[in-house]
């Protein structure tokens, strides 16, 4: 399978591109909280570089009442829960000493509040957190550009967060729909797109990034789920849920077709 190239997306920024695109993007987290989750985003899940709160304030130069704040709101327990502490003993001060890694929730916000510069280093690094989504993106890297790349893991993550107990394969599921249902808006859209209407030129040019044949750009994203096969099971099923909503549509439709024939045609005063 040779390299796909994308050129009607490769001249858009990935900042203006696929951020809140397919979901409503989270709102970034306050800079404190950024920095600390792409510090231990990057250095990866072993054990021998984790990190407490006094490596994390040398590493990233913030204050330490700030650090304190920003990882006692990332370690809150729940589905939102970027971070989790391990004791390692205590301090000269009797406290105790944790070191701190991420969750998958963690990884996932960290992606999102990251520089896209940074995401394969962090997919390298976290892959065997979700090696079917993760461990995706040198496949992604080769056949759809290093932008693009970026772009779909930027996605995942998106939804990762919005969708935070959705396992690995419902999440890939999940993911691969919402871009499928986004293409095609793309496609009714531009059947009805008016150019000299100035809010459908915006729409078209924000939301569906001015590509004005969806149907090539459609066909190179299913030959590349189709070359993989994690992503091509996932398809697979996208595939099936939509055939299967399609018939439970048609037979509503026919159940209320019939209703209207046995009512008949009287009509009330």
């Amino acid at each position: 399978m040779e390299k796909l190239p994308i050129p009607t997306i490769e001249r858009i920024e990935l900042t203006k591109e696929w951020k809140g695109v397919f979901q409503s993007n989270p709102d970034y987290l306050p800079k404190s909280q950024r920095n600390i989750l792409t510090d231990l985003a990057l250095k990866g899940p072993n054990p021998a570089k984790l990190q407490t709160k006094y490596q994390i304030e040398k590493d990233t130069a913030i204050n330490h009442a700030s650090i304190c704040e920003a990882i006692d709101k990332l370690a809150l327990k729940g589905p939102n829960q970027a971070l989790i502490g391990e004791n390692i003993g205590e301090t000269r001060c009797r406290k105790q000493s944790v070191k701190y890694n991420l969750t998958l929730y963690g990884v996932w916000a960290a992606i999102v509040n990251s520089d896209s510069k940074h995401y394969c280093e962090i997919a390298k690094e976290w892959e065997q957190s979700a090696p079917k989504l993760l461990g995706k993106y040198p496949y992604l890297f080769k056949y759809a550009g290093e932008k693009n790349a970026n772009a779909f893991l930027h996605h995942i993550a998106v939804l990762g967060i919005s969708e935070p107990d959705l396992n690995q394969d419902d999440l890939g599921i999940f993911a691969i729909s919402i871009f499928l249902d986004h293409i095609r808006g793309m496609i009714e859209f531009i059947e009805i797109k008016d150019d000299s209407n100035p809010s459908h030129v915006k729409f078209h040019k924000e939301v569906y990034w001015g590509i004005e044949n969806p149907v090539p750009f459609l066909d190179v994203w299913l030959r590349i789920f189709k070359g993989d096969p994690d992503l091509n099971k996932y398809l697979d099923t996208c595939l099936e849920d939509f055939f299967l909503s399609a018939e439970h549509e048609l037979s509503w439709s026919n159940f209320l077709k019939q209703k209207m024939q046995t009512i008949g045609g009287d009509k009330h005063d």
